[in-house]
């Protein structure tokens, strides 16, 4: 349950993040610097990147498994 609530937390604050960047490209745009002086650019590296990597591979791991269970054999989605 706490596994499952910390993926709920990291998918969550991954759309915040997405969210907040569109936010910033509609009032002043991606090109120009924050009101902090660092660059926009900076935030669109940022919403891909999961707070939680480790439970995200598991859960990759997990489908991987249950579909070998089954006879179905393909890439992984995990790209390891």
């Amino acid at each position: 349950m706490v596994a499952e609530a910390l993926v709920e937390y990291d998918e969550l604050f991954q759309r915040f993040r997405f969210v907040h960047l569109q936010l910033i490209h509609r009032s002043i745009g991606l090109g120009s610097e924050s009101l902090k002086g660092r660059s926009v650019r900076a935030l669109k590296r940022r919403p891909s990147r999961p707070l939680f990597p480790e439970l995200w591979e598991i859960r990759h791991q997990m489908t991987d498994s249950w579909g070998a269970q089954y006879g179905r054999v393909r890439d992984s989605i995990g790209g390891h």
